[in-house]
């Protein structure tokens, strides 16, 4: 990205400055829609939150005990932790073992975990229980 005369855009935004800005202008809760499209890693960080806040908020939500350390298809309890942690669109999908092994691998990045696609009881049991109590929706961006 370089200079393009009028039509100039810089690739950043001082973020210090709006928010100086904003705060004295007593217009903080409006800062976020201000750099949202700036920022579409926020919208999505936001709409993940979203969905895994309305999963473990079901009525229907029970927490998924994995049992087998096996990355297969035929693990229904790990598929169903992958769909309740928002990794698969669905339970009833079928894939072959190494795309369910990536998507496993994905789980672990983003939870900051070695990600070698094997199995381990400490993230499975662990993690959406502590996701339960501490996931709070964020406002409406609408």
């Amino acid at each position: 990205m370089g200079y393009n005369g009028l039509n100039y855009t810089p690739g950043c935004r001082n973020i210090p400055a709006l928010l100086a800005d904003y705060i004295s202008k007593n217009l903080l809760q409006l800062l976020i829609s201000h750099l949202s499209p700036a920022l579409p890693e926020i919208t999505a960080m936001e709409n993940k939150i979203r969905y895994v806040h309305t999963v473990l908020n079901d009525s229907n939500f029970s927490e998924v005990i994995i049992t087998s350390n096996k990355v297969t298809g035929t693990n229904k309890p790990l598929i169903s932790k992958l769909y309740q942690l928002g990794i698969l669109d669905s339970v009833n999908i079928k894939m072959t073992d190494s795309i369910l092994k990536q998507k496993v691998k994905e789980t672990q990045r983003q939870f900051n975990m070695l990600n070698d696609g094997v199995l381990r009881t400490f993230f499975f049991f662990v993690r959406a229980e502590e996701l339960h109590g501490t996931i709070v929706a964020p406002p409406s961006c609408t």
